[in-house]
């Protein structure tokens, strides 16, 4: 899956829901959503980007840099992508298509946004901090050292519904 494709369709269903989500929020329920894939499907890494430690959690950064213009604003629409063409050496504009995204990353959208968008994403910022890739490496992160994420890295370590019912606060 691209990771693009996934983040579009992520803002595209918030707009359709009427939902506001910012870049940060975008960030945090793509990383929640892609390890709950993982879980839920027995499957690998299933983007075709790792996510990098930043100070505030994981983030995919041609995702981040693609919606970065509305800083910490809702995002209004899904938009195009130029992308590199290394096959011949030329700028495409790649244009967000529905189809592309499996049913199954579909459905834990559809089952999980609303519930993840109403959650404060600082809850979320903190749980991420929490989990042993970013302990580990905090200092570095914070040096903006570049850390990525590994294909085992991003997971969960609780139940998504536990996580969402305790609104990613910890000791609950």
């Amino acid at each position: 899956m691209l990771a693009m494709d996934c983040a579009d369709y992520i803002v595209d269903e918030a707009i359709k829901e009427e939902l506001s989500i910012t870049n940060l929020q975008l960030q945090k329920v793509l990383f929640v959503l892609v390890a709950q894939y993982i879980k839920e499907y027995n499957c690998d890494y299933p983007l075709d980007s790792f996510f990098k430690a930043y100070d505030y959690g994981p983030v995919i950064p041609e995702v981040y840099a693609e919606y970065s213009s509305y800083g910490s604003n809702p995002i209004k629409k899904v938009s195009d992508h130029e992308e590199f063409n290394f096959n011949n050496f030329q700028f495409e504009t790649h244009t967000y298509n529905e189809e592309k995204i499996p049913s199954e990353f579909k459905n834990l959208v559809k089952r999980y946004l609303k519930k993840l968008l109403s959650i404060n994403v600082f809850n979320i910022v903190e749980y991420t901090h929490s989990l042993p890739l970013w302990r580990q490496n905090e200092e570095d992160i914070h040096s903006h050292e570049p850390i990525y994420y590994g294909k085992n890295d991003v997971k969960l370590d609780a139940d998504l519904d536990t996580l969402i019912r305790n609104n990613f606060v910890r000791g609950q």
